[in-house]
């Protein structure tokens, strides 16, 4: 007895052994490895930045030097003296020969400019010219006005000044791009400071000295006199905050926080200038580095794991030889109450609950054939293809050529079922049957597809005949042939119309629409007189015709007294037109004119209803097609053109002039005075709202998100966004975040 209580958990018990006793292994061996290498990561981290800012240093100081070396060879030459442009022009020519010589020197700078303190003119290899014309015309500054540029190039330094990275235009109708300045003052034979040397360093060189083979999560900083003067933003950390944790560092390496995240700033001064560098990365890096380590040694234990689980199996297997049985035993009866027949019992019981989820599906399958059945009543596809896709979702062929519409009821509400209708062996793979239930209006709405006419209407009279001798007094009414699925509705309402006139008609042969001859010519009649007209007034948008022309509606009605039937028809055809002219392409106008459900005009029983409903439509129909004036013409492509192509970092005022082949000037003047703004303001506006839009609904990199929206680096970005909404891109996008439902 004893031995059939256990014999069932023996399996259980060696397998539980052996895992308990790997784990514990496994554990053990987890637990020392993560203590030892956990500080071993951490150092190797903060060594490998600070070999990364080293490189940084010798490449960046190895350009300044060669730039100073080249200041010190102008200095030296014997063609450099103190003079005056308008004095002695022909030693203005030399220097110009003389700097010629020194523009290939390196690809570090783009341009190279030479000042004397007593002199009002500035020289380069290409041209000389006035510092007035400088400052004012020739190079603009972001930041800078041009009376602070002056003052920048005319002070006297005794050593090498870095100017902060920002946008400069080195040509009247250049474009902008974001530059370093570094200037160096002249000395003439190592003791007269006689002028200074400005190099213009387009910060493209700075990100190729910050570009790194492995990709990280790493802001780099290179700061002079406290100032940050060129950066490669990945995290979204002010510069300020950078700067004054630099200030105050005593360390090489300063914990920061911001926003709460913390970070690890890493710092390295320079060796010849007073330029010192900064790494600024996550402290997650380094705890996923380690996180990364303990997951590759969790797939070697895992892999370990995978041979010490077929060795576990073997040795359970070994000693339970009855477990071999279970294939045998499945279709075999059990008598004794053990692990075999339990297993039996639960598959038992599987098959069962298999059954009645069949059961299920089926049920639901119907459900869902009939709710496609009232969605191609009511014209919810928007084509056919869209049509034949969703029949074949619920497991309905009817692509064919025809189809038509019936309704149909028995005298004691009884549901005929499709069952009753189910089409004789002389159809079988002619036609397409499906149905739904209308509950509100006590009967069935069938729809029946197939690929020529005279099916279904030899189906029709068949149908009818085994209705009717299976329920009480059934009623069947059906619509004409159609071939086009858009009118779906119009055949729902003629099935409709049809089976109104069963009191009149008699209910003992099916109802056809083709027979209602007076509903046919009354809906011709006012397509034919109302029609043309009320597309007219739709497109005028006058109200005041809109009412005179329901007015005579409502005469033409009461004269011919028309059936509701056709008034329906007519409505019906209204919108289907409607729809078909101005809902492609538009939204809300073709969800406005969807809400004019089919089975709600089939309820109308009033004239007056149908009438309210087509003002309705028309009200809705002006409140979506109206359109807010504003630019138009030229000005309308100009949206159009900075709408397409504002993701462009190199697109400015200029460039949109030349492509719509006028000047800047007369672009921007035009353009204020049609919208009110200058085209560069609503540039910016456009940027600003994709951001906000991708900040809001996605997790892209604030680096990402800059480049996306026309920005070459994060910096200015973040510049600009902070200074249009008073908030950093993090800020609002935490912001966002916080508010219900975001």
């Amino acid at each position: 007895m004893l031995k059939k209580i256990l014999h069932p958990s023996i399996l259980a018990r060696y397998i539980i052994s052996y895992v308990v006793i790997m784990f514990v292994i496994f554990l053990g061996v987890g637990i020392y490895v993560n203590i030892n290498f956990e500080r071993m990561i951490q150092e190797s981290v903060f060594e490998t930045n600070t070999n990364r800012l080293g490189n940084l240093r010798s490449q960046h100081e190895e350009q300044l030097s060669v730039l100073t070396e080249i200041c010190n060879q102008i200095s030296l030459s014997p063609r450099t003296t103190d003079f005056k442009f308008l004095e002695e022009p022909m030693k203005a020519y030399y220097l110009k020969e003389e700097l010629s010589t020194y523009q290939a020197t390196s690809s570090f700078y783009s341009q190279l400019y030479v000042l004397f303190h007593d002199d009002s003119y500035l020289y380069s290899a290409d041209t000389s010219l006035s510092l007035d014309r400088f400052v004012n015309r020739f190079v603009r500054y972001e930041e800078i006005t041009p009376q602070g540029l002056e003052t920048i190039v005319r002070t006297y330094y005794d050593s090498p000044y870095l100017l902060p990275a920002e946008r400069v235009q080195t040509t009247p109708q250049g474009t902008a791009v974001s530059c370093i300045t570094f200037i160096i003052p002249i000395q003439l034979k190592g003791k007269y400071n006689i002028g200074n040397v400005l190099f213009l360093i387009r910060e493209d060189a700075y990100q190729q000295l910050f570009s790194d083979e492995i990709s990280e999560e790493r802001n780099m900083y290179v700061i002079s006199e406290d100032q940050i003067i060129a950066s490669s933003s990945r995290l979204d950390v002010p510069e300020n905050v950078v700067q004054d944790a630099a200030k105050d560092a005593g360390e090489s390496v300063v914990p920061l926080s911001w926003e709460g995240r913390d970070y690890f700033l890493f710092l390295l001064p320079g060796d010849r200038f007073t330029v010192s560098y900064a790494s600024l990365i996550p402290q997650e890096t380094v705890y996923q580095q380690s996180f990364r380590f303990q997951m590759m040694f969790a797939m070697f234990l895992l892999l370990l794991g995978i041979p010490c689980a077929f060795l576990t199996v073997y040795f359970a297997l070994r000693h339970i030889r009855p477990i071999r049985e279970l294939s045998r035993s499945l279709g075999a009866k059990q008598h004794t109450q053990d692990d075999f027949s339990a297993i039996r019992s639960g598959i038992e019981t599987l098959v069962g609950q298999n059954m009645d989820l069949h059961t299920r599906l089926d049920a639901s399958l119907s459900a869902r054939r009939a709710e496609f059945v009232r969605l191609f009543a009511d014209t919810r596809f928007p084509s056919r293809e869209a049509a034949v896709e969703a029949a074949r979702g619920v497991d309905l062929a009817i692509d064919r050529a025809y189809y038509l519409t019936a309704v149909v009821s028995t005298a004691g509400g009884e549901d005929p079922g499709l069952e009753k209708m189910e089409p004789p062996a002389e159809f079988e793979g002619k036609i397409v049957l499906c149905g739904a239930e209308i509950v509100s209006e006590g009967r069935s709405l069938l729809l029946v597809f197939a690929d020529d006419p005279e099916t279904l209407s030899r189906w029709a009279e068949t149908a009818y005949a085994s209705l009717s001798a299976a329920c009480m007094e059934p009623v069947m009414a059906v619509s004409n042939v159609h071939s086009d699925f858009s009118q779906a509705g119009t055949a729902y309402l003629e099935a409709s119309a049809a089976y109104d006139g069963s009191p009149v008609m008699g209910d003992s042969f099916v109802l056809r629409f083709s027979d209602i001859s007076q509903a046919s010519e009354d809906r011709e009649t006012l397509l034919y007189r109302f029609a043309g007209r009320f597309y007219g007034i739709l497109k005028s948008g006058s109200r005041e015709e809109m009412e005179i022309w329901i007015r005579d509606l409502s005469q033409l009605l009461a004269q011919k007294k028309v059936s509701l039937s056709a008034f329906r028809l007519f409505v019906s055809d209204l919108t289907g037109v409607l729809l078909d002219k101005y809902g492609e392409g538009s939204g809300d106008l073709s969800a406005a004119l969807r809400d004019y459900d089919i089975f709600a005009l089939s309820r109308c029983r009033r004239v007056g209803e149908l009438v309210d409903a087509l003002r309705r439509l028309c009200t809705g129909f002006w409140e979506i097609r109206d359109t807010t004036p504003g630019a138009s013409g030229e000005m309308r492509q100009v949206q159009d053109f900075l709408r397409e192509h504002y993701a462009d970092s190199n697109l400015t005022i200029g460039a949109v002039a030349q492509a719509f082949h006028v000047s800047s000037a007369y672009l921007s003047q035009e353009y204020k005075l049609q919208t009110g703004e200058h085209p560069s303001d609503y540039l910016i506006s456009l940027r600003m709202e994709k951001a906000k839009e991708l900040l809001r609904d996605t997790e892209l990199p604030i680096k990402e998100i800059a480049l996306q929206v026309g920005y070459y680096d994060a910096s200015s970005f973040i510049r600009r966004f902070k200074k249009n909404t008073s908030v950093t891109p993090a800020q609002y996008r935490q912001s966002v975040q916080r508010q219900p439902g975001a």
